[in-house]
């Protein structure tokens, strides 16, 4: 399992509304960081819900976004096995957006079931 292996932090930010996340991560064996960004680049596309930047960016670039992550490239570290990823979110504007999704999901599955 992950026990001992995984630690986080969450921090509001100066912006009312955004926060960081922060995921340290004791990998199995040393990943490349190339690689590591690549992968969450990867799966930003395909995912509406995670957004990727390698921009230096600052809590106010957030506000507003839709996306309940955004993989901030220039923040991943990997140290031997240690791994550090961290992610932005606009902590009031995702949130609302993920409510619109479940409301809009529900009145699909209640129109199809009639």
């Amino acid at each position: 399992g992950l026990e001992g292996r995984l630690d986080g932090n969450a921090y509001r930010v100066p912006v009312r509304t955004v926060s960081i996340a922060e995921v340290v991560a004791l990998a199995q064996r040393r990943p490349e960081l190339d690689a590591l960004k690549e992968a969450f680049k990867e799966a930003a596309g395909k995912s509406p819900y995670l957004g990727y930047t390698e921009e230096e960016l600052v809590s106010s670039d957030l506000v507003g976004n839709e996306h309940s992550c955004v993989f901030d490239a220039s923040l991943a570290m990997v140290k031997g096995r240690l791994v550090k990823v961290a992610g932005w979110y606009d902590n009031e504007w995702a949130y609302a957006c993920r409510v619109a999704d479940l409301v809009a999901h529900i009145a699909e599955r209640q129109s199809r079931e009639g």
